[in-house]
């Protein structure tokens, strides 16, 4: 009797006790990946926002998913032909949140973009900023705005697909 507990003492619990180790290391390299992830997608949203600051529409470009930037360029060629070019003094990024709300969640999905994007991924950041513009000259400002971010495939760079007010300021539909 005696050597079955010391064989279960220092052979099997020592086992049983690495194997939890070990998959508790797994549960937290994928917490660790899933943080790294959606700070990406925050990242994505604070170079949009400084591309907005640096009136440079070519790195404007290349954090907006395909639907978006269509939207954007022919926004772009309207204001070009009226001779009505955005040109911002600044943007100034006071606070950035996730929303990891179901709400907002199904709103993109169900009513907004995602319905047409069919995206892998999605994450969306509630937004605090100021800016000011130079031409046309709007005085200082500050809003609050929701960015919508997807990954259109797997492994491809989070995109940003809509901003504007919350999925909290829309009314729900009929």
């Amino acid at each position: 009797m005696r050597p079955k507990l010391l064989y279960i003492f220092f052979i099997i619990i020592p086992l049983f006790i690495a194997g939890c180790n070990i998959s508790n290391d797994h549960s937290s390299e994928k917490n660790k990946q899933a943080v790294s992830d959606k700070e990406e997608a925050k990242q994505t949203v604070i170079r949009y926002l400084k591309a907005l600051n640096d009136n440079d529409y070519d790195e404007q470009l290349q954090y907006l998913s395909t639907r978006k930037r269509g939207e954007f360029e022919q926004d772009w060629v309207k204001r070009k032909e009226q001779n009505c070019m955005v040109k911002y003094e600044y943007v100034k990024i006071i606070n950035i949140t996730p929303d990891e709300s179901e709400k907002t969640k199904v709103g993109y999905m169900k009513h907004g973009g995602g319905q047409l994007t069919k995206p892998v991924d999605f994450a969306s950041f509630d937004v605090d900023f100021e800016y000011k513009i130079i031409h046309p000259e709007v005085d200082k400002k500050k809003l609050n705005y929701s960015f919508d971010l997807i990954k259109e495939k797997e492994n491809e760079p989070w995109k940003i697909d809509d901003w504007g007010i919350s999925w909290d300021n829309v009314p729900p539909p009929d």
